[in-house]
């Protein structure tokens, strides 16, 4: 009988260890209701630009091309160098994965096209906020989180969308942590000095240590978060919904949240 005791309660144990490790019990340990929720940009708060919206860009980019060759100084050399800026951008977005970089790259090659700047942010920055991720910021708001924004964007880049959202982010986020500052360190996700300066950065913000949760939809970058061991708890973003119940396992958030409707409604987004 002892040993089947025994047996039953190294068993016991064994069960208590696995289900801590599939499902970040020892998270619990920290104090997971004052976190603060960190929130990628892209692809997650922001939706992706679709195929049919990729077209409905095409005039707003016909329009920048003729404003261009009218203001370009040197007709022969703008018509040149409007043929080298696609492939320049690529090239230096594919090494920096950056795009304010890229087009700071192409400017500073490029001086002709300081003339069209603000007109070509705003037209790679043409995505719309995820109704999604809007509902699930908003529950977490309505809850007490303090959020803010983990992007590798660029801060130009990051001015543009809040200036088509402003109510959104005001309302809803404390700080936005873009690659201008964050490069400042000389690191951006998934590498894992970004981490170490975030929670750092964070710790700041708050005026006290506290834990970050991270959602992003890339994977490695939940994953660096957690390599980094830097306290934040990476968490991977695919829906909102599943996002929403992820934080429920790990009771950051209670089991009776549900997400606020916020499809459509622009009053509430601040578009």
């Amino acid at each position: 009988m002892n040993g089947f005791v025994k047996h039953a309660g190294a068993t016991w144990w064994l069960l208590v260890l696995m289900t801590a490790v599939q499902t970040d019990l020892f998270a619990h340990l920290f104090d997971n209701r004052h976190a603060i929720i960190a929130h990628d940009a892209n692809d997650t708060l922001l939706k992706p630009v679709s195929f049919r919206q990729g077209i409905a860009l095409i005039p707003r980019a016909c329009g920048i091309i003729v404003e261009y060759l009218k203001k370009a100084p040197g007709k022969l050399g703008a018509v040149k160098n409007l043929f080298l800026a696609g492939p320049h951008i690529i090239r230096s977005y594919q090494k920096k994965k950056c795009m304010d970089d890229a087009l700071e790259s192409l400017v500073t090659r490029y001086p002709d096209f300081k003339v069209v700047e603000d007109r070509l942010y705003k037209l790679v920055n043409s995505h719309a906020i995820n109704p999604e991720s809007a509902a699930l910021v908003m529950a977490l708001h309505d809850q007490g989180y303090t959020q803010v924004v983990a992007t590798n964007m660029g801060a130009r880049s990051w001015q543009v969308i809040q200036e088509k959202y402003p109510g959104f982010f005001a309302n809803y986020f404390r700080y936005a942590f873009t690659s201008s500052e964050m490069a400042a360190q000389g690191t951006l996700k998934p590498n894992a000095a970004y981490y170490k300066a975030l929670s750092e950065r964070v710790a700041l913000l708050a005026a006290s240590k506290k834990r970050v949760i991270l959602i992003d939809d890339k994977k490695e970058n939940t994953d660096g978060a957690y390599h980094a061991r830097a306290d934040i708890l990476g968490i991977p973003f695919k829906s909102a919904e599943q996002v929403l119940k992820s934080l429920q396992m790990r009771t950051i958030v209670p089991e009776n949240v549900a997400l606020k409707n916020a499809r459509g409604d622009k009053s509430q987004m601040g578009g």
